[in-house]
């Protein structure tokens, strides 16, 4: 259908053409009626009388002429509805933030600002076409000019925890003793930290907070175990930090020492 709404369009202008033209003569006196009037270009002000009609060829504009003046009302040419496209967004077991939809409905040729979702334990790396995520990635400038789905990839983050049933040790009496679970590989490194009064430091080099530390990580089962000698009191923050692959995972407690 939409092919034949030039040629209508073309058919119909020739038509009021040919009325515009027959009728465009000088405006007769007072009550004579509305007169349609026709040229090319806007209708000069000294032109027809208050409530004629008068079509620009070059524009197919329809005006009125009212006590104001001339006034459009429209035009005659045809035109066709926006083609509009559908994205749709997997999160693939994450969530969209808010005020973005599943189902998104633009123009065809748009692009627009893809939402960024969050999934616990996961770090986002874009959004991908094709339920498999392994297809090309879009971005905020990506065209889109058709249907699509994009799908979430993601990657997964290890996990660190870190407990101990001791929350006040005392200098020269006890140590401090620590367990946790990790879920990496033996290639992890671990380094062990100590902040107090907003400085932080490594447990080797901390001041002299502690005098030896020690950790001891099985990655058969995950879990690691450790010691840390104080020898300064205070109210300290401890931290165990994972580093593998390039990525840091860490997890800290409180710890008061008292003399």
């Amino acid at each position: 259908m939409k092919k034949f709404l030039p040629i209508i369009s073309i058919i119909f202008t020739v038509f009021c053409s040919l009325i515009f033209s027959c009728c465009a003569t000088a405006p007769a006196a007072t009550g004579r009626g509305a007169a349609w009037l026709s040229g090319s270009g806007i209708p000069a002000a000294d032109v027809g009388e208050t409530g004629d009609y008068y079509l620009d060829f070059d524009t197919s504009a329809v005006y009125e002429k009212t006590a104001e003046g001339w006034t459009i009302r429209g035009d005659l040419r045809q035109t066709e509805a926006a083609e509009t496209v559908t994205v749709t967004f997997d999160a693939n077991g994450g969530e969209l933030p808010a005020g973005y939809l599943r189902e998104n409905t633009l123009e065809k040729g748009d692009s627009f600002a893809l939402p960024v979702p969050t999934r616990a334990g996961h770090e986002f790396l874009g959004w991908f076409y094709g339920e498999g995520a392994n297809g090309g990635q879009a971005s905020d400038l990506t065209v889109f000019a058709r249907d699509v789905l994009l799908t979430a990839k993601w990657r997964k983050l290890h996990m660190l925890t870190l407990k101990s049933e001791q929350t006040t040790v005392k200098i020269g009496e006890d140590v401090f003793l620590f367990t946790g679970e990790y879920d990496g590989s033996r290639d992890a490194k671990f380094t062990l930290f100590l902040e107090k009064n907003g400085e932080r430091f490594p447990v080797d080099d901390s001041n002299g907070w502690a005098t030896q530390s020690a950790i001891r990580f099985t990655a058969e089962n995950g879990t690691f175990s450790g010691v840390v000698s104080f020898s300064q009191a205070g109210n300290y923050r401890f931290y165990v930090v994972a580093e593998e692959n390039g990525e840091r995972t860490e997890a800290s407690i409180a710890v008061s020492v008292t003399e």
